[in-house]
């Protein structure tokens, strides 16, 4: 029968390890449940610069349709007209649901929705009077520059609200990160430290015979540097080094924490690889959306885009070849020689294949001569080459080709 000293060691053990579990499943889902929060206030103010930046692309497709019909009196000329009066309610109504919550933008979002409503108004009205034969004059065309020019100034402030929020909402949640793994590999080694102890109070009351202490002392000696060696990978964990270790696992409890330990380790490094991935990829949409803002030319918006996206990437060269008249016509491009083809019909070459197959297609490297840029002082071979097709609501609208001397990940 155990004493009661032993009663007590285990009592308190128990007792300690209960509390700090508990202690520390309550921090974790506190932490993750925050975690989520600010994902989410993170997503809808993405969101919120995405709804307002198609709204505005609208009422400039509108302003354009409307313009043509003025001039020319054709009916096809009103189809982005047409198309804008269909999107912009949607478009009014889903910010109005994304900004309910926040009281400054809301009291804009109700003046942007007064202002375009304005501006529709106006641009029907100058379509009706030139069907009829009239002519719409200038008082007309100031009016409807106002109008315009307020919409632009309200989804202006909306835009530059939200990205005075991106950087405060991603420090939010990189510091709720932060804290969480903290606090988990605080209540690891807390949990270790307790553990470790009331073993050895245990192991000392259990083995008190003399003709033990020989292999009692070996095995202190032996948990001792292995404790040593896990609180050691602990700490480099701590430190942000999630790339260590524990090689001496064995199969005992301190082998399986030192497995535990790697476990933890690797997910930490997965989590770490994650968020940082994930800054990459929302710091090149903010890049390309800004760089998609204005009213541009499709040439304009084609050849900005290729550029920012081989920039950012990395890359050497770039293309984009968008599909009109029955064809794949080059519309942009970084880095390539004159003689470039510019127009593939579908199925043709590369990148009519992509059109046609949905697909993007790789190339790994490629010969010297199958693949060439051009410079002031010489040439260079091109070893990568991805293409991918532009997809916008299941219908591909052109091909991307990217070019780089290294592997794509």
């Amino acid at each position: 029968m155990p004493n009661s000293k032993t009663l007590n060691n285990l009592t308190w053990g128990i007792g300690f390890s209960l509390v700090v579990l508990l202690i520390s499943s309550t921090a974790s889902y506190i932490g993750i449940q925050e975690q989520n929060r600010h994902r989410q206030e993170l997503a809808v103010t993405r969101k919120i610069i995405s709804t307002s930046t198609s709204l505005l692309a609208s009422l400039q497709g509108a302003e354009t349709g409307n313009r043509g019909f003025l001039l020319t009196g054709k009916e096809s000329y009103l189809e982005p007209f047409n198309n804008a009066l269909e999107s912009l309610p949607k478009e009014l109504q889903e910010i109005e649901a994304l900004t309910k919550q926040d009281p400054v933008q809301k009291v804009r979002v109700d003046s942007l929705v007064i202002a375009a409503k304005w501006r529709l108004d106006i641009l029907k009205e100058s379509v009706a009077t030139k069907r009829r034969g009239g002519v719409f004059g200038l008082a007309q065309l100031d009016e409807s520059k106002m109008a315009m020019d307020k919409c632009r100034a309200i989804i202006k402030d909306i835009n530059q609200y939200e990205d005075d929020n991106i950087d405060r909402k991603s420090a939010n949640l990189d510091n709720s990160s932060f804290i969480t793994t903290l606090f988990i590999v605080i209540s690891a080694l807390l949990s270790l430290i307790i553990t470790s102890y009331f073993y050895f109070r245990l192991r000392a009351d259990f083995l008190k015979r003399a003709a033990l202490e020989k292999s009692l002392r070996e095995k202190d000696e032996g948990i001792s540097r292995r404790l040593n060696l896990v609180q050691k990978i602990t700490n480099r964990i701590a430190l942000g080094d999630y790339d260590v270790k524990a090689e001496e696992v064995g199969d005992d409890d301190l082998g399986e924490i030192a497995k535990a330990v790697n476990r933890m380790s690797k997910a930490l490094k997965k989590s770490f690889e994650q968020l940082t991935d994930n800054d990459w990829l929302h710091a090149g949409y903010a890049k390309l959306y800004t760089g998609l803002m204005g009213n541009k030319s499709e040439q304009t918006i084609a050849a900005d885009s290729i550029k920012s996206l081989v920039d950012y990437t990395g890359a050497i060269s770039g293309a984009i070849y968008i599909f009109n008249d029955d064809k794949l016509e080059l519309s942009g491009a970084y880095g390539l020689d004159m003689q470039t083809q510019r127009y593939f019909l579908p199925g043709e070459g590369y990148i009519g294949q992509v059109f046609v197959d949905r697909e993007s297609k790789t190339l790994h490297n490629l010969n010297a001569t199958d693949y060439v840029v051009s410079f002031a002082n010489g040439k260079i071979h091109m070893q990568h080459i991805i293409f991918l097709p532009m997809l916008v609501d299941d219908q591909v609208l052109g091909v991307l080709e990217v070019g780089q001397m290294d592997s794509f990940d």
